[in-house]
């Protein structure tokens, strides 16, 4: 099936995109500084959640529910979930 043709260059790429840090990273450290250690917990966990409801929508193939189905892609938008 797929394998990894240059694994040099996947680790390196794995490498790289853990020392960048992305937007939940920002807003985690940004809470803790300036609300404190207690609302940089309510900000991983609130990270946690939206990350795993991504994941459970990308197991259930929501991309496609959505390709297929414009009226329930529109409600969605319509109530502002994407």
């Amino acid at each position: 099936m797929f394998g990894v043709q240059n694994y040099t260059g996947f680790v390196m790429a794995i490498i790289a995109f853990q020392i960048v840090p992305g937007p939940g990273t920002l807003a985690i450290l940004s809470s803790t500084a300036r609300y404190g250690p207690r609302a940089g917990m309510g900000a991983v966990f609130g990270t946690l959640v939206g990350d795993l409801l991504f994941m459970i929508a990308a197991v259930v193939g929501l991309a496609a529910v959505l390709v297929t189905r414009p009226l329930v892609l529109a409600s969605l938008q319509w109530v502002g979930i994407l």
